[in-house]
């Protein structure tokens, strides 16, 4: 029973001892995480958006503590899409939750029918709803194409 005990024990030890060896050529797992390393992100602001175009479907104004225009786009095509997001928008379109101060040629501009442009921060917030919903939080500008 000893002879037995002992060999587990040994052979525990080995498992540790391996386990816990430091090798110089160690890539790291994948939960490590690296101080040292670098991150690159870029510093203008233009390279960070996401630009769609699309028809305006519906308005709706939502007077709530703060006004807020929903408008509901359809038929959106992306002019710049980093984050392959535009794919969300294909079948049903997006509803846009704007304030005001977020339409540039203001909310009376606005009209069923209209194209429009919008541009996002590059990955928007967005509800899984059908059709998705963007806050205006993750909306810089909308402007009217004329």
């Amino acid at each position: 029973m000893k002879a037995i005990f002992s060999c587990l024990a040994a052979a525990g030890v080995l498992f540790v001892l391996a386990g816990c060896g430091n090798s110089e050529n160690d890539t790291g797992s994948i939960d490590s995480i690296d101080a040292g390393q670098v991150m690159e992100t870029s510093s203008s602001p233009a390279e960070s958006q996401s630009v769609f175009t699309g028809t305006i479907e519906s308005i709706t104004k939502v007077e709530a503590e703060e006004e807020t225009i929903q408008i509901k786009v359809t038929g959106v095509k992306s002019k710049e899409d980093p984050a392959n997001i535009g794919t969300s928008f294909s079948n049903d379109g997006v509803l846009l939750n704007a304030a005001p101060e977020q339409i540039r040629e203001g909310a009376d501009a606005l009209k069923s029918g209209v194209e429009i442009t919008f541009t996002l921060v590059k990955m928007p917030v967005m509800t899984m709803s059908i059709p998705p919903q963007i806050p205006g939080d993750s909306i810089i500008e909308i402007t009217v194409n004329k």
